[in-house]
């Protein structure tokens, strides 16, 4: 039972550093210090963690990171900077939690801690990048308000309760597993958006634009299998994917009008292509800080769907605008 309970705390310190390093830190650092915990049997490697330079460093950047996590981007910002701090710390926090190990299972060990530490920080920078992408600045305040509240209420689990903390760990991670190509896909799709919006800002203000056949072979092909008799391609634009039914979000694909009868068609390549037309469809648009977004929801089916145009795309994003509301 012992090696359990000393498996849970490490595990929570770890996932816990992955959140917010410095207030984890913090917490134990002043817990010991002020006795609202007793360090069991295999734990004395945190007894360190006692040490007033220790409490008053991590207790100066909890304070540091208590400000910058909340402030729109610069938290995204401060979670790139810490991509490899959170995860080495969560490792050497996890490790000494376990007390004196043969040398091989301490580098095994660490690189345990480290990975769960790598799991919550990406869940944490994952899921700021799409608080970020909304207008309003207040849910970044939430969510690290919550995310402390996370990291305080499992290090109480952490001292008193450490096999429900391993219970719930456990799911979670699991969870994470089966959430993982989700979240990369956003981080992934995010860093594009930034990446084409600085490409954006050498652009000149004229936005008049023929819209071209941008489509690859492989999204063509696919198209060209399901098109009705008669139909062809008019124009095709680089999208990515929002509210799509029948494609996930997130995805890079082509918006496509066909001839003769304008219906659209979302095309990626990897699926089948959704088609969708534009009568009785109210079309609307929308200037986000990252991409440029097109809505258009059909009365009759009651159904919306949602493309999102990169900065760089801007033309594209207004050439398209002009052409459906004609």
């Amino acid at each position: 039972m012992n090696e359990l309970n000393l498996l849970a705390v490490a595990m929570g310190l770890s996932a816990f550093a992955g959140l917010n390093l410095y207030l984890t830190v913090f917490a134990v650092s002043l817990s010991l210090n002020l006795g609202w915990v007793h360090l069991g049997p295999g734990m004395e490697g945190l007894q360190i963690m006692a040490h007033p330079a220790i409490l008053a460093v991590a207790g100066l950047m909890t304070l540091v990171e208590f400000i910058a996590d909340k402030a729109p981007w610069f938290d995204s910002l401060w979670d790139t900077v810490h991509t490899v701090i959170r995860p080495v710390g969560g490792a050497i926090l996890g490790v000494s939690a376990l007390g004196h190990l043969d040398p091989l299972v301490t580098v095994l060990a660490g690189l345990f801690c480290g990975s769960i530490s790598l799991s919550s920080h990406l869940t944490k920078a994952g899921s700021r990048l799409l608080v970020n992408t909304s207008p309003e600045p207040v849910s970044n305040s939430i969510a690290s308000l919550i995310e402390d509240g996370i990291v305080l209420g499992g290090l109480y689990l952490t001292y008193h309760h450490p096999l429900v903390l391993l219970a719930v760990l456990l799911i979670l991670f699991a969870l994470f597993l089966w959430l993982a190509p989700l979240l990369f896909r956003h981080i992934h799709l995010t860093g594009y958006f930034i990446l084409r919006k600085l490409r954006s800002l050498g652009l000149p203000a004229d936005l008049s634009l023929e819209l071209p056949r941008l489509i690859s072979l492989e999204a063509r092909h696919r198209l060209e299998k399901d098109l009705a008799g008669g139909e062809s391609l008019e124009w095709a634009v680089p999208v990515v994917t929002g509210k799509i039914q029948g494609l996930p979000g997130n995805c890079k694909g082509y918006l496509c009008r066909l001839l003769p009868d304008g219906r659209l068609a979302v095309a990626t390549g990897k699926r089948a292509p959704v088609f969708f037309d534009t009568d009785n469809t109210e079309i609307n648009s929308s200037y986000r800080t990252l991409y440029d977004e097109l809505s258009l929801f059909n009365a009759r089916r009651r159904r919306g769907q949602s493309v999102r145009f990169a900065k760089n795309h801007r033309a594209y994003f207004e050439a398209v605008k002009k052409a459906l509301t004609k």
